[in-house]
């Protein structure tokens, strides 16, 4: 069925794992440039730390570097639970656990033949889709809600809404307040951006338990993610051109290093996370030695300070666990019971659940003010 979206958009339909599939979204086809991936977004924006990182990211869509087939259980399985996902949502009415054991109930009824009617309906639509004002974002969609279909709110959809499926595990959601990753909310800001949608559900099935994330349209974070992805699209385009001048010079070891040079400084900064480091180590396997350079100085002298910190830290949380420990001891208790202010447990690991909560923001605004003192 033909979907209903509110903008025009163009569409590709890409056989998966084909040449071309790789190509659209990597380095292009005809007639497409190639972009960059609602799922890819979130990277952008600091908030994957996961392969491919973001100058591995930026290589694919370059061209001198090529994907590897990552497979693990996460994603097998989110593949594996996909369809099923989708057919329990269009029974769901609730968050809570009467609201989804009733949801599993009609479900398996309905798959047993029985006469249960679906709350809402939904089509699949695997095409890659592309708005012509933001040509450089593409998107898949795992289903669209279907026009004249209920929000969670209400009102009556006038238009086809974007429907994303992801699975969590109960442990992997708890570091979220909402037990939900934000590079989710990003991938299905760029889904709506693209399809000129201004509602979007995401359901998320945590280890058999459903909840349904609804999402209106957000201007200041569509903004942010138009100016970031453009950024760093503008970045490849620009190392596209420098890359095709490589042929020219087959020979010529010092003009080639040099364009690679230029390319790699159009990259993506270093951030914080392993899988950059993991990529970094990967890709430098050199044994000549290089001349040194301010930045490369800089980064050496900053890299010595946070060892110093980090082993400092590590100095002042082992005297503060030791003292939670000695004041259970002295106790003769294995749990101290703080009442509204929480509670330490010491069992087979220390555990510590007090209030107020560590707000992260001021953590980072401290530490900060730390390192610019050294």
């Amino acid at each position: 069925m033909k979907p209903n979206f509110r903008d025009h958009v163009d569409v590709f339909q890409i056989p998966f794992g084909t040449d071309d599939w790789y190509r659209f979204r990597t380095i292009g086809i005809e007639g497409y440039d190639g972009g960059v991936g609602a799922s890819e977004s979130g990277k952008l924006l600091g908030m994957d730390k996961y392969r491919p990182c973001m100058p591995e990211v930026f290589a694919h869509k370059v061209g001198y570097d090529f994907p590897k087939d990552i497979n693990n259980i996460a994603i097998e399985k989110g593949k594996l639970l996909e369809p099923l996902i989708r057919d329990v949502w269009s029974f769901w009415h609730g968050n809570n656990q009467e609201e989804n054991i009733q949801a599993l109930k009609d479900y398996n009824s309905y798959q047993a033949g029985q006469p249960v009617q679906r709350r809402r309906t939904y089509k699949t639509y695997g095409y890659y889709l592309v708005n012509p004002k933001y040509k450089w974002l593409f998107c898949s969609l795992d289903a669209l809600i279907n026009t004249g279909e209920p929000t969670v709110h209400g009102e009556v959809l006038e238009h086809d809404a974007p429907l994303e499926i992801k699975t969590i595990s109960y442990w992997a959601a708890q570091q979220w307040a909402q037990r939900m990753p934000p590079k989710y909310a990003v991938q299905v800001d760029q889904q709506m951006l693209i399809t000129g949608s201004e509602y979007a559900e995401l359901c998320m099935w945590e280890d058999g338990i459903i909840r349904v994330y609804t999402f209106g349209k957000n201007v200041n974070s569509q903004n942010m993610l138009l100016q970031v992805t453009y950024q760093f699209w503008e970045r490849v385009m620009k190392a596209r051109e420098l890359y095709k001048l490589i042929p020219r010079y087959q020979g010529d070891t010092k003009a080639i290093n040099d364009i690679l040079g230029e390319i790699q400084r159009l990259e993506p900064d270093a951030d914080s996370s392993e899988a950059y480091t993991e990529y970094m180590k990967e890709r430098s396997n050199s044994m000549d030695t290089a001349k040194g350079t301010p930045r490369a100085y800089r980064a050496a002298l900053n890299y010595k300070k946070m060892a110093a910190l980090e082993n400092l830290a590590a100095q002042q949380k082992n005297l503060w666990r030791n003292s939670l420990l000695r004041e259970l001891s002295l106790a003769d208790a294995s749990v101290m019971d703080f009442n509204k202010f929480g509670k330490v447990s010491n069992g087979k690991n220390l555990t510590v659940n007090v209030k107020p909560a560590i707000d992260p923001s001021v953590i980072e605004s401290e530490f900060k003010k730390i390192v610019k003192t050294l």
